[in-house]
This record gives structure tokens, C-alpha cells and sequence, in this order.
């Protein structure tokens, strides 16, 4: 497991919710994975008066089963970026 990632979640979560950006800077990938995991229901989250949202609990319970796919997309941003 990346380390530090579930406290990390913990710490961003502000009023309980994530915003997009937020889980994509902590998570290490773009935003647009992000909204790409929303759309094919990989990652939990909810819909708040029409804006994604996620909550921190239900998102360390998930990184904890996803953590090799994680591990993957992030190696993967990488390489694409060139910092890899």
C-alpha cells in the first residue's frame, strides 16, 4: 500500500466531503481520472446538488481494496508525464 494515503484522505476532508480535486491531488493522478472513475463507477462518491463529492470514509475503506490499481495509475501518470 502507498503509505499515507488513507491519512491523507482523512486530513483533506473538509465538512466530511471531498471535492474532485482534492482526491486527485492526494491520490497523485489528474482530475480527469478522477471523473473517469466516477463515470465507470470505480471509485465511491456521491452527488451534491449536481457536483461530485466524496466522503473520506468511504474512500480510505475503498483505496485499502484498490491500492494495487492505485499503484498502477500512478506509475502509469508518471511515466506518461516523464517523471517516472
Amino acid at each position: 500500500m502507498v503509505a499515507g494515503i488513507p491519512e491523507k484522505l482523512e486530513q483533506a476532508a473538509v465538512e466530511g466531503h471531498l471535492t474532485v480535486k482534492q482526491v486527485a491531488q492526494v491520490l497523485g493522478v489528474s482530475q480527469m481520472t478522477i471523473r473517469r472513475w466516477v463515470a465507470s463507477g470505480t471509485i465511491p462518491c456521491q452527488r451534491l446538488g449536481g457536483r461530485i463529492c466524496f466522503d473520506a470514509q468511504a474512500l480510505i475503506f475503498w483505496f485499502k481494496k484498490k491500492d494495487p490499481y492505485i499503484a498502477l495509475s500512478r506509475r502509469a501518470s508518471a511515466s506518461e508525464s516523464g517523471t517516472a
